[in-house]
């Protein structure tokens, strides 16, 4: 009992307060921060679903069978190249993943062929799965949070035109997702 409830209060940490970093809900992973933060301190596991029946929540405003992620008809795919590369810009693991994993599933039959950059090494290799750009943007996100002062809008401006203008990846990329830090992506 009190591994579990070290494992859930670990769940809840990573996957940030409030929920505010839990990618699984557009994951396949039949799991969601909610399934942690209701089984915390209890013995039995519950899901959410079975919780939900004991526990009745006001149903929605609107349906959620009316809400599509998805157009509800075919997109015209004769217009869409059948490989794609992206260059996503960002430091975290999570956030950058998460456009990847909602371009996949919209653009069905197109291969997403993304390029990371700003990740650290480390989460690549826990992931398993990053093909990484150049570390100096990176590097540059890191060196600008440490110290913020030395990095105004000009320099910050500089720096990425020119890690622009080294890396080929970047230019040649038919789409750049950035999801932060919000200087990068200006």
């Amino acid at each position: 009992r009190r591994s579990a409830e070290i494992d859930f209060g670990y769940a809840t940490t990573v996957l940030g307060k409030e929920g505010s970093v839990d990618f699984l809900d557009s994951s396949p992973w039949p799991f969601s921060i909610i399934d942690a933060f209701i089984n915390i301190n209890e013995t039995e596991f519950i899901s959410y679903e079975a919780y939900a029946r004991q526990q009745p929540v006001t149903q929605p405003r609107v349906a959620l069978g009316s809400l599509y992620w998805q157009p509800p008809v075919p997109l015209d795919k004769t217009s869409i190249p059948s490989r794609i590369r992206v260059a996503v810009v960002g430091s975290h693991a999570t956030l950058s993943l998460e456009p990847v994993e909602m371009l996949r599933r919209f653009l069905t039959g197109v291969q997403i062929a993304p390029v990371f950059y700003g990740l650290e090494t480390r989460w690549c290799q826990i992931l398993g799965m990053c093909d990484q750009g150049t570390a100096a943007l990176g590097k540059l996100f890191k060196d600008a949070e440490k110290d913020p002062y030395s990095y105004p809008w000009h320099v910050m401006q500089t720096q990425i035109d020119q890690i622009y203008e080294a890396d080929r990846g970047l230019q040649e990329a038919e789409l750049i997702v950035c999801t932060e830090p919000m200087a990068g992506c200006l």
